[in-house]
Parts: C-alpha cells; structure tokens; sequence
C-alpha cells in the first residue's frame, strides 16, 4: 500500500510540473567591421547590465539582512525574562523579496544588436515533460513559431551597421553624449525612502570631464556623489555619514529623470524635473 501511495504522488506531482518550454537563440552578426563594432557596444552595455543586476540584488540582499537584525534584536529586547522567543532571525528576514533582473539584460542584448544590423533568431523549445504535449513530442522539439528580431517573418536579408536604423535600446544608449546633451544642470527632485515617507529638494550637476559631480539639497540636508552615464541612465555612486549609498536613473527625452536608489536609509525612489 505504501508503495502504491508513493507511486500515485510521483505521477501527480510528475502531471503538476508540466511541459518545460525554453526559449533558445541564434545569432547572425552583421557583415562588415562597423557591424562588428557595433555589436561590440552590445556586449559592453550587457555587461554592465548583469553587474549592475548583480550589484543590485546583493545591496538589496544585504540592507534586508541588516533589518532583519535590527528587528530581530528589537523583538528579543522586548520578551519578559526567562520568555522564550517564539520567532528566529529568519523570521524577519525578506530578503527573498530582491529579484534578480538579468533576464532583462537579454532583452535589450538582442534590441542592440538586430539595431546593428544583426539577426536574432528566437525559437521556443520543449526540454522536458514533452509528452504531455498535445500530440506529444519528444524533448527537443520546437513548438510555436521562430521569431527573427522579435518579429515572427522568414529570415531577413542583413543590413550593414552603417546602414540599420538605431531602434534597440541599447543601440540608442551606445553613445553616452546623446544622454549628456538631454541633461539639465539643476532639478526639482522629489522622492520616498520606501517607508510612505516623501521629501523634495533640488538637484545640481556640475560635468566634470566624463562624470558628474552631483549635489542634493533636501531639507537642510547636503548629499555628494559622482555620476557616470551609462547609456541612457545615470548611475550615481557617493556616500553620506560614512554609508555608501546608489541611484540608477533613466533619462527621458525631455531631460527628467527617474528612478530607484539604496543606502543606509533603506531604498526608494526619485523625479527629476528640469528647473
């Protein structure tokens, strides 16, 4: 009977899993040395994506793990004498909440590099669980249809790098003067610190060759960091009373900004509107 038992929660938990579908890519770069060139800055821009990405989830990672100490100290100081505590440190821990977004990275990898002229194939594959497919099919097999620079039409004729419109994201983000040119020298800024808790200010950008020397005004409160343009965004990176803290910004068209920051205070968000 127990055998029976276990066979019947394999093949329930086996049918729960279902079909596993990946998505497989195949890259065709475009002719010529600009091309090439071309999809050179892809590799850079997505390099720097995934460290960021990385950076990102390790500082979110760590400022969860020192709230959770500080709760969990906090929770132990208020238990009566001899009361054991009914919660441990993992208990306040949230850190599984910090998502890893690299798979964006690859999204715009491959806006960069079709805009070079390039083709990216996309085709949907069954790795396992096929079977359960209607008809079944053997791990492998491609189901659905192939997209060609995310479009689903029969292989293109390649356009030279010289000659591909500059449409991916990254494509556009290749050259870092467009972002400085959209860039104002001061900005109305207005935020929240992840705690419901807004604040206004103002913002000052002093270029300093390739960088920025960013100021913060914010309730009588000065803050300092440099700035380095990465394609459309400008990442920021200073420290205030000893604690590092970071912005990732992206820049619009019309010269605001937008985006995330973590420090010592935990993490939030920020507008820029030109002033």
């Amino acid at each position: 009977m127990r055998r029976v038992l276990l066979c019947l929660v394999v093949a329930v938990l086996a049918a729960a899993c279902g079909p596993v579908i990946e998505t497989r890519y195949a890259y065709t770069p475009p002719p010529g040395s600009g091309g090439m060139a071309c999809i050179q800055q892809c590799e850079a821009g997505r390099f720097q994506c995934v460290r960021e990405a990385r950076y990102s989830q390790d500082s979110c990672k760590a400022d969860a793990h020192r709230r959770a100490e500080h709760a969990y100290h906090h929770y132990l100081s208020t238990l009566r004498r001899g009361e054991k505590p009914k919660h441990s440190l993992s208990y306040f821990d949230n850190s599984y909440a910090c998502q890893n977004v690299e798979s964006q990275c690859k999204v715009d990898y491959n806006d960069c590099y079709a805009a070079c002229g390039g083709q990216v194939v996309a085709q949907p594959i069954c790795t396992s669980g096929c079977e359960q497919l209607k008809p079944p099919m053997p791990p492998g097999t491609p189901v659905g249809p192939a997209l060609v620079n995310g479009s689903p039409v029969r292989m293109q004729p390649m356009r030279t790098a010289e000659t591909a419109p500059r449409s991916g994201k990254m494509a556009r983000e290749a050259d870092p003067s467009a972002g400085m040119a959209r860039l104002a020298q001061r900005y109305a800024v207005s935020g929240t610190n992840g705690e419901d808790i807004t604040y206004e200010g103002t913002v000052t950008l002093r270029p300093n060759g390739d960088r920025f020397q960013v100021r913060w005004d914010i309730d009588d409160v000065v803050y300092n960091g440099v700035g380095t343009l990465v394609g459309n965004r400008l990442v920021i990176e200073g420290r205030h009373d000893g604690e590092p803290f970071r912005y990732d910004l992206r820049i619009a068209s019309d010269g605001s900004l937008s985006g995330d920051w973590t420090g010592d205070e935990g993490e939030g968000t920020e507008d820029w509107e030109p002033s």
